[in-house]
């Protein structure tokens, strides 16, 4: 069976001109701009998610090497759940469980 995620980046100042990188179980799903939304269709049970500095940045968005934030999720048969890219006040990347409302 399958489930639903959906993703979101936050609208935050730091790195905004970069992407930041979301990988789901190990695979690099998505580049996300600032404000972008994506949604995922994923197997239910456990999901990898991983968010990274874009691993193709040039210029000054390849001065950005974090180790990334990474959440392992349950996810039920044909449930969706929500969640936040972006970081924090220090710049670190943060990836939260979100209630689905735009920040």
């Amino acid at each position: 069976a399958t489930a639903v995620v959906v993703v979101t980046r936050d609208r935050g100042v730091v790195r905004r001109p970069c992407y930041l990188a979301l990988h789901i179980d190990g695979i690099l799903a998505a580049r996300l701009a600032v404000g972008e939304t994506s949604l995922f269709y994923v197997q239910s049970g456990g999901v990898l998610l991983k968010a990274t500095s874009d691993p193709t940045g040039r210029g000054l968005c390849a001065m950005f090497h974090d180790e990334g934030s990474e959440l392992e999720v349950a996810i039920g048969d044909n449930e969706t759940k929500y969640f936040r890219l972006g970081t924090d006040s220090n710049g670190a990347l943060r990836l939260l469980e979100s209630d689905g409302r735009r920040p």
